[in-house]
């Protein structure tokens, strides 16, 4: 059980992609893609969207109507393999193992999952992909491929989850007993 000890969440240790599992969850096969270009990655809430009612008879609202505003994620993937090109953007691998992108856009959804170094890990099982190359061929900078995300509503799961430092432990443990293998968080 989660304590009510303060946690700072702080610093970016992994993230990790996969496949949703098949009932819109989680995935159960999540893997690390690359780098992740320094101070790219960002979970953002926008504001909520307000709805206000008036009447003729007085100056403020009556009543107003909430509508919660969408969660994205956005970074950076540090010089990208070709496989990274194909899970994001969709596209072949050719028998001489270059990319090639399609002929149309493809829509990718992945779980992913954000580990901090310090404090909360996130959990956001069903993510709408947004990918772009971006190549600025000079001597100070690399090659990235720039990632929007926008967390959809899973069926019968939530759409983000903050774990607790505690918790996700107690998550490592038990995987490692499961597993007989050590694991690092």
């Amino acid at each position: 059980m989660a304590t009510n000890t303060k946690v700072f969440t702080l610093g970016l240790a992994k993230i990790l992609f996969g496949e949703p599992a098949a009932d819109g969850g989680m995935s159960t096969d999540l893997k690390t893609v690359g780098y992740t270009n320094q101070d790219s990655c960002n979970i953002t809430q926008d504001d909520p969207e307000v709805t206000e009612f008036y009447a003729e008879e007085v100056d403020d609202p009556v009543i107003t109507k909430s509508k919660k505003g969408k969660t994205s994620l956005t970074m950076s993937i540090m010089d990208p393999s070709v496989d990274v090109l194909k899970q994001f953007l969709g596209g072949t691998i050719t028998e001489d193992g270059k990319w090639e992108d399609g002929e149309l856009y493809e829509n990718i959804e992945l779980s992913v999952r954000i580990v901090s170094d310090q404090g909360y890990v996130f959990d956001a099982p069903r993510v709408k992909i947004d990918a772009k190359i971006n190549a600025p061929l000079n001597n100070s900078n690399l090659v990235t491929l720039d990632i929007n995300g926008i967390f959809l509503k899973p069926q019968n799961h939530a759409k983000l989850t903050m774990i607790p430092p505690d918790v996700w432990e107690t998550m490592q443990t038990e995987e490692t007993e499961e597993s007989g293998e050590e694991t690092n968080p």
